[in-house]
């Protein structure tokens, strides 16, 4: 999947604007056979990417995974806008665009969930200096696009070989990641700390 996008971001290379359909799918959720798969549409080219991702399993990761795997194949100083049906995603991107998508460490706790996906969209946005716009479209408006990344990625499902992930070690805006048990702490740090002080509370009341 990499190799893919590496390809896709080689035909993008010269084009100032592009435009993506995006979408995510989460199934069998809450159990342990739940599987998500992400991806984008190009409008304007007709191209189409899917994968799948796996931790924190929820509809959320994979819509915004789907956008970042959009913005990873732009090329410097490109126009990008971004369809999606996701409102949650899109509130989420406009409260850091009003701060010009600058995190110092204590934002970056404070985000309620996904500061490592947030971290790397912002990183990828500063660093080919992109303009991004994303824009709200109504979930079974039959809008074509929005019909097509979403029945792709339904798809997806199907296919186990194809797989996508982040590398959660190494950003610009953080020198080091907060992890649990090996898995990087993925929201708000002051309430996860919280959850596992009541926990352990609890545990060692039931000793």
């Amino acid at each position: 999947d990499i190799q893919q996008l590496i390809n896709i971001q080689q035909q993008f290379k010269f084009i100032p604007k592009l435009e993506f359909y995006t979408d995510g799918s989460l199934i069998n959720a809450n159990t342990s056979i739940s599987h998500m798969t992400f991806g984008f549409y190009e409008r304007i080219n007709d191209i189409l990417f899917t994968s799948s991702c796996s931790w924190w399993p929820s509809s959320f990761y994979t819509e915004l995974f789907g956008i970042i795997s959009a913005l990873i194949v732009c090329p410097n100083n490109c126009d990008v806008t971004i369809f999606t049906d996701n409102q949650s995603v899109i509130q989420n991107f406009h409260s850091l665009r009003k701060d010009n998508f600058e995190l110092s460490t204590r934002k970056i706790f404070k985000l309620n969930n996904m500061n490592c996906l947030w971290i790397t969209l912002i990183e990828i946005i500063n660093n080919l200096n992109l303009k991004v716009n994303l824009i709200k479209v109504k979930s079974h408006s039959n809008v074509d696009g929005n019909n097509f990344i979403d029945a792709a990625v339904k798809n997806a499902h199907t296919n186990n070989e194809k797989f996508l992930s982040l590398n959660n070690n190494s950003y610009d805006l953080i020198s080091y990641i907060p992890k649990w048990k090996n898995i990087p702490i993925n929201q708000n740090l002051r309430n996860f700390i919280k959850k596992i002080s009541k926990a352990k509370g609890i545990e060692n009341f039931l000793t």
